[in-house]
């Protein structure tokens, strides 16, 4: 049976977790457990219609063109900074501190990362499924330490340069 086969559907337990990491072979990272969400929107790819002198055929043609990019967001209350590591969440996102030195996941000379969010079956087993998201990076960040009931919240917009995550 393939892994999203199960009968039992996904579903929000209380905190959500995500692993940011490196691209060394043993990835530094840093996991995150925070009341709140992770959303994204995967735009695919660029679809473009054959037209014949401005018309279409009777079935239309349609080709795939280029590329576009997988747009995250995170938001919650944060119940954890470090999570089990001495990495912070910040400088995991920034490449700054004990973040410092993490290795890019892409190629070029950006910052780059790999998130990985897990997602727990709704039925309490503790079965769960992890969505990678490779080659990301930060769009923007936002920390308010006095958010909602004074908790602190957490706000990232991260771009992700891959046409889909993939699942385990």
């Amino acid at each position: 049976m393939a892994v999203l086969d199960s009968s039992v559907p996904q579903a929000f337990h209380g905190a959500t977790a995500i692993r940011v990491y490196d691209g060394t072979g043993t990835p530094l990272e840093v996991s995150v457990k925070f009341e709140g969400s992770i959303t994204w929107t995967e735009t695919g790819r660029t679809v473009n219609e054959a037209l014949s002198r401005d018309r279409r055929k009777s079935t239309p043609v349609l080709m795939e063109a280029g590329d576009n990019d997988i747009t995250i967001s995170i938001s919650g209350k944060i119940t954890s900074y470090l999570g089990d590591s001495n990495t912070h969440i910040y400088e995991a996102l920034r490449r700054s501190g004990n973040a410092a030195a993490w290795v890019k996941t892409a190629a070029g000379n950006a910052h780059s990362f790999d998130i990985d969010f897990t997602s727990l079956a709704g039925d309490g087993s503790g079965t769960n499924q992890t969505g990678t998201f490779p080659y990301c990076h930060l769009a923007s960040l936002k920390v308010d330490s006095k958010g909602q009931g004074a908790g602190h919240e957490f706000e990232a917009e991260i771009i992700c340069h891959a046409n889909q995550p993939t699942w385990a």
